[in-house]
């Protein structure tokens, strides 16, 4: 009787040992969550002997040559540690060993923690029937872990799972520049559509679509926040970005030779304004325009307009910095006061 039990734990050892399946410990665990917060059902597994992870190594050199093995742990490429739902949507970012279900990856989705990309992109997570993997710089090039086989470097259809189709799927976040001067179109990095707002001292062009135009109120350095509002199945998500405005900074000469001139712009995409000279007793060549050229010693700024139509001079306001100027237009008289902006620094020439 003892021999036919040490006989039988043997062969049923050495059928699970085949399998890879020796040690599972099934333990459920749900302390991890989606970036977004939403909990998912995850499992630990223990490991197989290092035997087993040699010779299961061993096993897919041979039958599938083209894929590299990425090392994983103990010098071995297979590991019962996770699985390729593990690998790609928690271990590669919260550095995690787990494995995952599949029916868990809609929760990532669901909650707008990913959102779906119209084609290729990297860094992304790919999702092609129940495998997942992660993107590389070449487009036909994955990474992902074969269930409890080799984490594999591999053409993205050259694996046992019969993929074909890819969705890429990304943390979702705004496209577009840093520095307004004085504005910048924005979107959301897969172009859906959203609602958008945009802190104080900043205007939005839409508050709706799948992109809008920021528009700085002055370009003294104010910052800001956008923000993209993403309707998703559980209800909604945000997304943000700091902005900020320019500072007008006026470029050209320092010195400008007798007899000579010298030209002085604005930062590209600055609106056009007026400018005023103080000093030198020259009228510039232009007032208009984000240039202008000067021919003696001047000191120069820019000055933001504020535009009043058809005002009386008794309901402007006493500005000893300001110049008043004023044209007629259609029978009507349109007045503009033009104030001497203490964040543009003026530029002195000699």
């Amino acid at each position: 009787m003892k021999k036919t039990i040490i006989l039988l734990f043997v062969c049923v050892a050495s059928i699970s040992s085949l399998k890879g399946q020796s040690c599972i410990s099934n333990t459920t665990k749900f302390d991890l969550s989606t970036p977004n917060g939403t909990p998912i059902e995850t499992q630990e597994w223990c490991e197989e002997t290092l035997y087993w992870r040699l010779s299961n190594d061993d096993y897919h050199a041979i039958h599938f040559p083209l894929a590299k093995q990425i090392k994983t742990y103990d010098g071995c490429s297979s590991t019962l540690r996770f699985n390729c739902h593990g690998y790609a949507w928690i271990r590669e970012v919260q550095r995690i060993d787990r494995f995952m279900g599949g029916d868990e990856l809609d929760k990532f989705i669901d909650d707008g923690s990913y959102v779906l990309m119209p084609s290729y992109y990297h860094p992304a997570i790919c999702v092609s029937g129940d495998h997942s993997a992660i993107t590389t710089p070449h487009p036909d090039t994955l990474i992902s872990k074969w269930y409890i086989d080799p984490l594999m470097k591999h053409q993205k259809d050259y694996n046992p799972f019969g993929t074909s189709v890819w969705k890429y799927y990304v943390r979702p976040s705004i496209t577009g520049p840093e520095t307004l001067s004085p504005a910048g179109t924005f979107q959301l990095i897969n172009g859906q559509s959203v609602d958008w707002s945009v802190s104080q001292g900043f205007a939005l062009s839409t508050p709706t679509g799948a992109s809008t135009t920021v528009n700085a109120n002055g370009l003294n350095g104010q910052t800001g926040t956008l923000t993209a509002t993403i309707t998703t199945t559980n209800g909604t998500t945000q997304v943000t970005k700091s902005i900020r405005a320019s500072t007008l900074t006026i470029s050209g000469p320092d010195l400008i030779a007798s007899s000579c001139s010298g030209t002085y712009t604005l930062p590209a995409g600055t609106p056009s304004g007026t400018w005023q000279v103080i000093g030198g007793g020259l009228t510039p060549a232009s007032y208009n325009g984000t240039s202008f050229t000067v021919s003696r010693t001047v000191r120069i700024r820019l000055i933001p307009s504020q535009k009043l139509e058809n005002p009386t001079i008794s309901r402007l306001p006493y500005l000893p910095t300001s110049v008043l100027l004023y044209r007629r237009m259609n029978g009507n008289f349109l007045w503009g006061v033009y104030i001497i902006s203490p964040e543009n620094p003026p530029k002195t020439i000699r």
